[in-house]
Parts: structure tokens; C-alpha cells; sequence
């Protein structure tokens, strides 16, 4: 189910030769148009990372393509048939998981990354992102919430598949009880729910077990 739009969809996921990059199949419509998973084609990650071209979106990548990164996926085939992609339990874990159960298959041909030789930095309204040269992938996140529950917090992470799979994967999507009718309101948050999200409450978590990390 999408958490946004609370419809059910399919997704089937396929190998892709060398070179293809990850892109994304509506095959709910006509001549099942195709989307890359580029930058370039991001229009909108407000409440979720979508991506679109030609007036044909696909929505809330975010932990698919988490979980593509961390295991080194560069080539796939993900087929859909409607806009917005599973929440599934709210995290990258299910995504992992069975990506990991397929195999992953190693092709012949020269890899294409970026090399960071100097920092880069971007900010705006005291918010930022900043981007050092390291021979590792490491990944340091703080947030700052007026919540008892959350606070000031900083995690982290040097990026592989064992560390993805046991220490962030299944760590799930968050919100707020009191923001849930106002999103509800705008259409959103239709299929969200204690399965596949995190709701936090004025003073406790409404998840029984509570949090995972």
C-alpha cells in the first residue's frame, strides 16, 4: 500500500543489463512509461522523494533506493503499477531483505561514481548538507526536534551491506499524532498507520514495542 495515497500496488523488481542505471516502470499506463532514477528528474521531496518526467511520476523511492545504494545496485527494472511506491512496515528492511534473497549479480563493465575533491556545502533557514573528501562512504545525520522523545540527536554510519542491513535498515518513517488529521486534510497519510509508521504522541511512542533503535 502507498502511505500517501493508500492505494494498493504491485512492484516487481528485475535484473537490468550493464549501463542501465535504475528505472522505474508505470506499467499502469499507456506504453508503460520509463523514469530514471536521476537528480535531475527529482520534482518534489517535501513529504516523500519523487521523481517524474514528461508528466508521469513515481513516488516515495526514498527506501528503495537506500536499500539499491547500500547493496550496490547500480542497474534495475522496477515495475509498478501505480504512482506511488509500497511503504511496506515504513522502513528499507523488506527492500533489503528480498533484494538480498534474489542475488545479486555482479556484471562485466567499468563502474561510473563521483570522487568528492573538496567540500561542498549547501544551506538554507539554518539547515544544511555538506559533502567531505574520504576514502569511505560515511554518513553523519543530526536532528534537532522540540520533542521530549527526540531532541538533539547525531548518528554516524559508515555505509556497507552488513551495516545497512543490521544497524539502519529497518528503522521506519516517523510523524507526529498531531500532525496526522492535518495531513489527512491535504490527502496524505491515507494509508498510514501503526504498521508502517512511527507515531509519536505528546509524551510517549503508540507503536507497541516502541522503537527499533
Amino acid at each position: 500500500m502507498g502511505v500517501h495515497s493508500g492505494k494498493p500496488v504491485r512492484l516487481t523488481i528485475k535484473p537490468a543489463s550493464v549501463n542501465q542505471g535504475i528505472r522505474f516502470v508505470r506499467a499502469d499506463l499507456p506504453d508503460k512509461p520509463t523514469i530514471r532514477a536521476h537528480f535531475n528528474n527529482v520534482i518534489d521531496t517535501s513529504l516523500a522523494t519523487v521523481i517524474g518526467t514528461e508528466g508521469v511520476i513515481v513516488s516515495t523511492i526514498e527506501h528503495l533506493m537506500a536499500s539499491f545504494s547500500a547493496l550496490s545496485i547500480d542497474n534495475a527494472i522496477v515495475e509498478l503499477d501505480h504512482y506511488e511506491m509500497p511503504i511496506m512496515d515504513g522502513s528499507a528492511g523488506p527492500f533489503a531483505e528480498l533484494i538480498k534473497s534474489a542475488g545479486i549479480r555482479e556484471l562485466v563493465g567499468p563502474r561510473c561514481f563521483f570522487v568528492i575533491r573538496e567540500p561542498i556545502e549547501l544551506s538554507e533557514n539554518g539547515k544544511f548538507v555538506v559533502a567531505y573528501p574520504l576514502p569511505a562512504f560515511k554518513i553523519t545525520c543530526s536532528i534537532d526536534y522540540p520533542h521530549p522523545l527526540i531532541q538533539s540527536q547525531t548518528y554516524t554510519y559508515e555505509v556497507s551491506r552488513d551495516t545497512f542491513e543490521e544497524d539502519i535498515s529497518r528503522a521506519r518513517t516517523f510523524g507526529f499524532l498531531t500532525e496526522y488529521e492535518h495531513l489527512k486534510r491535504y490527502g496524505l497519510a491515507r494509508g498510514g498507520s501503526l504498521d508502517n509508521a512511527i507515531v509519536i504522541g505528546d509524551s510517549d511512542i503508540l507503536n507497541e514495542g516502541g522503537l527499533r533503535y
